[in-house]
């Protein structure tokens, strides 16, 4: 009789171990990811050497933009994490120039023209990480800081920067052009005149006095010798006459005296 319970209880062990689990009893639901079944090991994680374990995962504190020099330290936008610490990376033709990553081509940048910080004044631009001067189309510079000219037009400066026409003369088309003349004369046809006193250009240019008539500060009068008058009115504006003796106009531009009576004293006998 106990030999038959010993094998019982012997037999009903035996099957209670066939129907467990081969992880000692736990039982696992096959639809639940394994990852979520995955303890988060923390700063255990056993990492490669030269790699850190932040937030879960193996990083190179050396490069991680995210976790430069140590976990969680972020390098700000435009930078990149190099041996552990956050520096600009400028590409190749840029410097580094003011705070944060301010790259720039000096070559070619007006507030950093030739070295960070140079600025160019105003009217000027950067070139060559020179500044220079930004003329209008067509034109040079000559002499001081954006002097531009027009070398096809400027008397002081016709044809070539420092080529002066002179006084009296003008530039066309890079030449000069004119007389040359001095203070108080005219260029008239390609001569120096007076126009106050000149009676073929009296007052301006082309204006030619009657016959008669002589230029007097740029007006043309009649220049009659003393003891004469004008009676040029219907003679082309200048009739000098004796008007003591003349019988056309005796005693007054327009008198005549009958015919054949004489005029003396500036009275028809």
């Amino acid at each position: 009789m106990s030999s038959r319970i010993a094998l019982l209880v012997l037999l009903t062990a035996a099957c209670s171990r066939e129907g467990l689990p081969s992880n000692g009893g736990v039982l696992i639901d096959a639809s639940v990811p394994q990852d979520l079944l995955t303890p988060d090991l923390g700063p255990d994680l056993a990492c490669p050497s030269e790699t850190t374990p932040c937030g879960g995962a193996c990083v190179d504190v050396r490069i991680d933009n995210d976790n430069c020099g140590g976990c969680g330290q972020v390098c700000p936008p435009g930078s990149v994490c190099s041996s552990g610490t956050c520096s600009c990376g400028c590409q190749q033709g840029l410097t580094l120039c003011g705070g944060g990553c301010n790259c720039v081509n000096l070559a070619n940048d007006a507030s950093n023209c030739g070295a960070c910080g140079t600025a160019c004044p105003a009217g000027l631009f950067c070139s060559g990480g020179i500044c220079a001067c930004s003329c209008p189309m067509g034109f040079t510079i000559c002499g001081g800081a954006c002097n531009c000219r027009n070398l096809l037009d400027d008397p002081s400066n016709c044809g070539g920067c420092g080529v002066a026409c002179g006084a009296g003369r003008s530039c066309q088309q890079g030449r000069c052009s004119g007389c040359g003349c001095a203070a108080g004369a005219s260029c008239c046809n390609g001569a120096c005149v007076n126009l106050a006193f000149d009676n073929n250009d009296c007052g301006a240019c082309g204006v030619q006095c009657p016959a008669g008539s002589v230029c007097s500060n740029g007006t043309c009068a009649c220049g009659c010798m003393a003891g004469t008058t004008n009676c040029g009115q219907g003679h082309g504006g200048c009739l000098c006459t004796n008007i003591e003796l003349d019988p056309s106009n005796c005693g007054a531009c327009g008198n005549v005296c009958p015919a054949g009576r004489p005029c003396s004293g500036g009275v028809c006998k």
